[in-house]
């Protein structure tokens, strides 16, 4: 895969904050323009969803994306309010711009990943 998918694994300066550490929320929120996947292995519709996401993302490699599987980051999905999966969230200019919930089509990722 060329491109990696979920959270980069190197250090991140905006993740300290007044010498505490930020929750991924916050991390998200620092980025000028990213999307967020909120998903879990036993959904169907996540699993239908996650081809066409994962295309769309490998097209457009300057935008930012996070996986968040809501089973192993509970803390995250209700930090950001997801009440359903799969939840697809836009963030511009480091706040919440659009919010997908369901299963969506290509066309509707694809506006996503514009800015």
């Amino acid at each position: 895969f060329p491109v990696t998918i979920g959270v980069d694994a190197k250090f991140n300066e905006n993740k300290y904050k007044q010498g505490k550490e930020m929750s991924k929320k916050e991390e998200i929120l620092t980025n000028d323009h990213a999307v967020v996947r909120f998903t879990a292995g036993w959904c169907p519709p996540c699993k239908q969803l996650k081809p066409v996401f994962e295309e769309v993302a490998i097209k457009n490699p300057t935008v930012k994306v996070y996986v968040i599987d809501i089973d192993n980051d509970t803390d995250t999905a209700i930090q950001f309010g997801v009440k359903g999966i799969p939840t697809m969230i836009k963030v511009v200019d480091k706040a919440e711009n659009t919010r997908l919930v369901g299963n969506q089509s290509k066309e509707e990722v694809e506006k996503l990943f514009k800015k």
